[in-house]
């Protein structure tokens, strides 16, 4: 969660709003995408335990 606050924490403010919350929205969309990697590994090894 770190690294998303970060990456939303350095866009810069001059950009234009739509441009603000289109790096937001990478940025939200990359954290999810990697907990959910980390869920589909948890339930691959819970099926196979």
């Amino acid at each position: 969660m770190t690294e998303c606050l970060s990456e939303v924490a350095a866009i810069p403010l001059d950009q234009p709003l739509g441009d603000r919350l289109t790096a937001a929205g990478t940025a939200l969309r990359a954290h999810l995408d990697r907990i959910g990697a980390v869920l589909r590994r948890s339930a691959v090894s819970d099926a196979t335990a």
